[in-house]
């Protein structure tokens, strides 16, 4: 049952919003009703001598704010971080989204706020299968009998409550791990009646598979609903997804489609984003076509980048799945989480990192076949790190490798009966040259393969940022990534040696313009291609966590 509130204000009377400030409310009630009457009634006696006005409602608006935006239309904006939206009909009202609360309680009383109750939802239609804008679905559902409906792509994910999916990159917020019930499944051109509204489904896949926006006919005017399609009038379509591994389920070429599909039509009257609060200075919500189009193009042309980028160079996310990233360069996969990549060079197979102890040579022999390559032994295995995880699978090799390795592990592999060879020794052994790049107790490797500079890594920067660019003004957001970038300051924090030394070995690197990475540890699933100032921002962004440690001291 959902708890009533201490503290609420704001309803609307006669089309008006007027705040309101109540003394406490205690204890639960089964119906939220109570609460809506007693807003009203004292809203009442403090405009009984208020002469009426005609009902005005706001073209723009920044930040969080909960208001009316059209006749029966409401923006349910203290929510955070997605909004709610609520849409009165003569049957009842239809929500869209639930938000991230799964008590539902922040929508019970954005709905308290605009005059409504839960008891008279009917429907609650999900944009898309993300946390924030489904979590509060299931308790909202159980309190009103509305029907919860959502695009049928997405439908499997939130039945079985995938959190990998559900939260993508974005820090983890409290949820039991309950799947989402869901009692219809929506397609493209589906329509849904409630007594005088009519919602039409469009079909919008690339943000997820299941993505819809949801276009509404209410007192003459067209009112689309875009979820995270378009998520903001500040940063327009969230594209992130396209960028990040398969697994968090975007994809570029269904939402370049999508975006072609929305730009042919007409634009709607109003536009109600799934991320208002990221508006932060006042943007209009009324479209016309030169709006509209200022909106879409600028992901458009990012859309066509991102999907000419992976025709081009693959799809080559670190994300567990072996393949080929460039001819004869293989990522197999990960053991321990720690990356392996191979070679083949001539009739050499050159292995980086033998993690996993004895299950290496397994793992090695499984991948090669899986590519089609007959398995061999390594003639070379490279290290980047000291770690004693990095090389723990070399004794599971039934032919020894010669290998390569930080120097601080020299006496004890050569004790074992390892043959090391030096990084100066390196050069002259294979058709392409390769440079070690010796930082502190760590080795990177750099090298060229069809006239693109690989870089490998060890732990030595790491992927803990996502970029954003705002379509308004391309200006630059970088957001870390939970928990990895906590993760990163914890080890810093351990000393002023260690952050110190982190530093030293970022300036090293920033020489380099890496066109594909490979680090030790891939995180996020993170794509080995590199475009653009991709390799600065990851520097930069590292720098700025190692520079944190050493000022908190």
């Amino acid at each position: 049952m959902i708890a009533e509130p201490g503290l609420r204000y704001l309803t609307l009377i006669s089309g008006s919003v007027l705040a309101v400030a109540l003394t406490s409310f205690s204890g639960c009630h089964e119906d939220d009703s109570d609460l809506v009457k007693q807003i009203q009634a004292r809203s009442r006696r403090s405009v009984e001598a208020t002469a009426p006005t005609p009902a005005t409602y706001p073209d723009q608006w920044s930040g969080p704010m909960t208001l009316t935006v059209a006749p029966g239309v409401h923006v349910l904006g203290r929510l955070h971080p997605s909004a709610v939206y609520a849409i009165e009909t003569q049957q009842g009202v239809i929500l869209i989204d639930s938000g991230v609360d799964e008590s539902g309680v922040d929508v019970r009383d954005g709905l308290a706020e605009v005059g409504l109750s839960t008891k008279k939802l009917r429907y609650i239609l999900l944009t898309h299968a993300h946390y924030d804008h489904v979590f509060g679905a299931n308790q909202l559902r159980q309190v009103s009998g509305a029907v919860v409906a959502a695009g049928r792509d997405d439908c499997d994910v939130l039945r079985r409550g995938d959190a990998d999916a559900l939260f993508s990159l974005f820090p983890r917020v409290s949820y039991s791990g309950t799947p989402i019930k869901v009692d219809q499944e929506l397609l493209d051109g589906d329509e849904i009646q409630l007594g005088d509204v009519t919602v039409q489904v469009i079909g919008c896949p690339g943000h997820t598979p299941g993505s819809v926006c949801y276009l509404v006919e209410k007192d003459g005017q067209r009112i689309l609903f875009s979820g995270d399609v378009i998520a903001s009038l500040n940063f327009g379509p969230a594209t992130y997804p396209v960028h990040i591994s398969p697994r968090f389920r975007g994809d570029a070429v269904s939402y370049l489609a999508t975006i072609n599909r929305l730009l042919k039509m007409e634009p709607p009257d109003l536009l109600l984003t799934g991320h208002p609060r990221q508006q932060t200075r006042s943007q209009t919500i009324r479209m016309d076509e030169q709006i509209w189009n200022r909106l879409l193009e600028p992901a458009k042309m990012e859309l066509m980048d991102a999907v000419n980028r992976q025709r081009q160079d693959g799809a080559d996310f670190l994300d567990g799945v072996l393949k080929e990233l460039e001819p004869s360069l293989y990522y197999l996969g990960d053991l321990d989480g720690i990356a392996i990549y191979c070679i083949l060079d001539d009739q050499h197979l050159i292995v980086i990192n033998a993690p996993g102890g004895n299950r290496f040579a397994d793992f090695l022999s499984t991948q090669l076949k899986s590519l089609g390559l007959l398995p061999k032994t390594p003639t070379f295995v490279l290290l980047t790190s000291d770690q004693e995880a990095c090389r723990s699978g070399l004794a599971s090799l039934i032919t020894a490798p010669q290998v390569v390795a930080p120097p601080s592990v020299w006496e004890s592999l050569r004790a074992s009966g390892v043959a090391v060879v030096s990084p100066q020794e390196l050069s002259d052994k294979f058709t392409f040259p390769i440079t070690t790049i010796s930082l502190q107790e760590t080795l990177c490797f750099s090298f060229s393969i069809r006239k693109k500079q690989v870089l490998v890594t060890s732990n030595v920067p790491r992927h803990i940022s996502l970029e954003w660019t705002n379509r308004q003004n391309n200006r630059k957001t970088v957001s870390d990534l939970q928990p990895q970038s906590n993760a990163l300051l914890t080890e810093l924090a351990a000393s002023s040696a260690v952050s110190q030394s982190y530093l030293e070995s970022l300036q090293q690197l920033a020489n380099f313009s890496p066109n594909v990475w490979l680090p030790l540890m891939p995180l996020t699933g993170q794509n080995a291609n590199l475009y653009d100032d991709d390799w600065q921002t990851i520097i930069e962004s590292n720098q700025r966590h190692a520079k944190k440690t050493v000022r908190s001291r």
